[in-house]
């Protein structure tokens, strides 16, 4: 990475789901588990949240970003959310796309330490670290609760 990195420079690589917090906890693996690539402006995400026996969760994400005029913006076009119990009989709607399949936009600043990002509706937050961390903060996620996760970086594109 050069010393004045672009915003798009911090969309190369695939990253580990290592910690997610949520209800002033803090989950790891095995509990948790995930992985997302940014590939050629390509997103594949995937996450596993198994600390509920009574509300698993799996999130299967394909999309695509964009990086204009120091902004970002990212959507899905195909995914898969599915919730179930213990005994893995999971429900599930194959046919939603979270976002509708529109782009979430988010303002963006470099600083010292990575990228800085908040969504338009101010809801979500990333923070990029050059040390490989990537942390995103949701004030209601997909599991309907304010959660951050925290990915590490094991791979560069």
């Amino acid at each position: 990475m050069s010393s004045s990195p672009e915003v798009g420079d911090f969309f190369k690589g695939t990253y580990d789901l290592v910690e997610w917090h949520q209800d002033e906890n803090v989950y790891a693996n095995p509990e948790i588990s995930g992985r997302v690539s940014f590939v050629e402006n390509s997103i594949h995400v995937t996450m596993h949240k198994r600390f509920d026996p009574k509300n698993y969760f799996t999130y299967v994400g394909f999309g695509d970003f964009k990086v204009e005029g120091g902004r970002f913006a990212l959507r899905y076009s195909n995914a898969l959310t599915l919730r179930g119990e213990e005994d893995h009989r999971y429900l599930g709607n194959v046919k939603e796309s979270y976002g509708a399949g529109e782009y979430r936009w988010y303002d963006c600043v470099i600083t010292e330490k990575g990228l800085h990002m908040v969504s338009e509706s101010k809801d979500q937050v990333w923070n990029i670290y050059h040390d490989g961390t990537l942390e995103y903060i949701d004030k209601k996620d997909l599991s309907l609760n304010p959660i951050k996760r925290v990915w590490k970086k094991i791979t560069s594109h």
